[in-house]
C-alpha cells in the first residue's frame, strides 16, 4: 500500500464527501521526497528522530494513564548500533487504529475519540512524527497491542522508506501486555545515530525531566526533579549546584542566578547571569522543555531584548511548539511570558540593590550596559540604578545620581568626539560635562529630570 494523505477534517464532515466526482483522485506520496523535506527544512538535525520516539511514547502512557492511573508507566530504548528497539507502557493500538493513523499523514493518534480534551496533557500536536524517523531508518516495525481493546490481538505494522507499508496480526505470545514497540532499521550511513551511547546520549538531553522511567538498557535517563525544584540545605548550597547545572548545559559557570518560577504561565526554571560582557546584539538561546521533553535549546524570542546578558532553562506546560517543535510559535502567551520572566529578572535586579550592593556592584562592572538598555524605557529602574550606573564625567567615573548633587545643571554630548573636544576646556572652569556618546548613555542623561525633577 502507499502512504495518502489524509482529506481535511472539514471535508470528512461535508454532506458530499461521500460523492467524490468521477475525476477526483487521492494524493499521492512521494515519502523519498518528504522525508528529504523532514531532513533539510523541517528539523534540524537528524537526532530529532529519538526526540519523536520518546514523545510518541510518552503520550501513548499518558492517554493509557487518563482511563487507567494505576497503569505502569515505562519507556525502555535498546540500541546496537543497526536496531533500535523503543518499548512502552502506553495505550497501544488496534487494527484499524493501525490503518487509520500510523498509515494516513496528516492524522495523529491524540486526536482519537475520549481524548480530545486531554490533548493539553500531550507533548505532540501535529502527528507525523513516526515519519521523523525515515532520516536515519529504512525499516520501521512496529508492534502494538491496544489496552482499551484488550482481547484484540497484537497487530504489526511494518513501513520502508518508498512508501509501502504491510499489516498483519499477531498471536497473543508476540505482545502479553498493552503498549507499542518500535524497531528501527539503520539506513546506510545512519548507524552512528543508533549507537548505544549515541541514543544514550540524546534520549538524557532529550528527556531528563520527563515525568515517566525512561531508561537506555540499565541506564536511567531521567533524572528529576529539576534541578531548580530540589530541595537543598542552604541558599549557597543550591546557588552551587545550579551553577554546576548550568555548567553541564551552556558550558560556562554564572555570575548569579535567577529564579524564574511563573505558577500562573506553568513555568518553572532558572536564569544563569552570563560571566562576561555581551553584545546587545547577540541573541544566544535559551534552553526550553514542553512537559518535560526538551523542545529547544535556542530560543530567541523568551526574554525581553534588555535581558541579553542572560541564558534561560525553563520547563513549561503552556507556550506553544512550532510544527517543527524545535522554537516556540509567537502568540499572546508567549508575550505574556516574556513580559513575566522580564519582571523576574528586573525584580531580582532591584532586590540587589535593596539589599546586597556588593552583588549589584559585581553585576554591573561587567553587564552595565544591559541594566542601562532596561533602564531608558523603565523609569522605575532608572530611579532604583542611579546610584549605581557609571558614567564617563569631567569629574571621573560617577553615577549620575552623584554627579547631579555636584552640579545642580548638568551638561553632556551627543558624541565621543564631541566630549573629548569639550572636557579639558569645561573642566578647566569647574563645568561638569557627560559623556553621552556611549551606548543608551544620551538618552539616560535626557531622562534623569523625569526621575529627579
Amino acid at each position: 500500500m502507499d502512504f495518502q494523505i489524509s482529506q481535511s477534517a472539514q471535508a470528512s464532515h461535508s454532506p458530499q464527501s461521500s460523492r467524490r466526482p468521477d475525476s477526483a483522485h487521492m494524493f499521492q506520496v512521494d515519502l523519498r521526497g518528504l522525508v528529504d523535506l523532514l531532513s533539510h527544512h523541517l528539523y534540524s538535525s537528524p537526532k530529532v528522530y529519538l526526540r519523536e520516539l520518546l514523545q510518541n511514547a510518552v503520550d501513548a502512557i499518558t492517554a493509557r494513564r487518563a482511563e487507567e492511573p494505576g497503569a505502569p508507566a515505562r519507556v525502555r530504548l535498546f540500541a546496537d548500533g543497526d536496531t533500535l528497539r523503543v518499548e512502552d507502557t502506553g495505550v497501544g493500538l488496534t487494527e484499524s487504529d493501525v490503518h487509520e493513523l500510523l498509515a494516513t499523514i496528516g492524522r495523529s493518534s491524540k486526536r482519537a475519540d475520549g481524548l480530545r480534551e486531554a490533548r493539553s496533557d500531550f507533548l505532540g500536536q501535529f502527528g507525523i512524527g513516526l515519519l521523523a524517523c525515515f532520516v536515519v531508518a529504512e525499516r520501521i516495525r512496529v508492534v502494538s497491542r491496544s489496552a482499551r481493546t484488550p482481547d484484540a490481538p497484537p497487530v504489526e505494522w511494518t513501513a520502508r522508506d518508498d512508501g509501502s507499508y504491510t499489516v498483519r496480526t499477531l498471536p497473543d505470545s508476540a505482545r502479553p501486555e498493552p503498549g507499542t514497540t518500535v524497531h528501527l532499521q539503520a539506513r546506510a550511513g545512519a548507524g552512528e545515530w543508533l549507537t548505544e551511547q549515541r541514543v544514550l546520549a540524546l534520549a538524557r538531553d532529550f528527556g531528563s525531566l520527563l515525568p515517566y522511567d525512561v531508561r537506555v538498557g540499565e541506564e536511567p535517563v531521567t533524572d528529576l526533579p529539576a534541578p531548580w525544584d530540589r530541595a537543598y540545605p542552604s541558599p549557597a548550597a543550591r546557588r552551587v549546584a545550579l551553577a554546576r547545572y548550568c555548567h553541564e548545559v551552556f558550558g560556562f559557570t554564572p555570575l548569579d542566578t535567577v529564579g524564574l518560577d511563573v505558577p500562573l504561565a506553568g513555568i518553572r526554571g532558572v536564569a544563569y547571569v552570563l560571566p562576561s560582557a555581551v553584545s546587545p546584539a547577540q541573541r544566544a538561546g535559551h534552553r526550553v522543555h514542553l512537559k518535560g521533553m526538551l523542545l529547544t535549546e535556542r530560543a530567541e524570542q523568551l526574554l525581553p531584548d534588555w535581558a541579553f546578558f542572560v541564558r534561560c532553562v525553563l520547563d513549561t506546560d503552556s507556550l506553544r511548539p512550532t510544527a517543527s517543535r524545535e522554537s516556540l510559535y509567537e502568540d499572546e502567551t508567549l508575550a505574556a511570558v516574556r513580559e513575566a520572566l522580564g519582571e523576574r529578572i528586573r525584580s531580582w535586579l532591584t532586590s540587589l540593590a535593596a539589599g546586597d550592593p556588593e552583588r549589584l556592584a559585581a553585576f554591573l562592572s561587567v553587564h552595565f550596559l544591559g541594566v542601562k538598555s532596561l533602564a531608558r524605557h523603565d523609569a522605575e529602574m532608572l530611579r532604583t540604578m542611579l546610584p549605581w550606573l557609571p558614567f564617563e564625567t569631567t569629574d571621573g567615573r560617577l553615577s549620575l545620581e552623584e554627579f547631579a548633587q555636584r552640579h545642580p545643571v548638568v551638561h553632556f554630548t551627543r558624541t565621543v568626539e564631541e566630549y573629548r573636544q569639550v572636557a579639558p576646556i569645561a573642566s578647566a572652569q569647574g563645568i561638569g560635562v557627560v559623556n553621552g556618546g556611549y551606548t543608551y548613555d544620551s538618552e539616560l542623561v535626557e531622562a534623569l529630570p523625569s526621575v529627579r525633577p
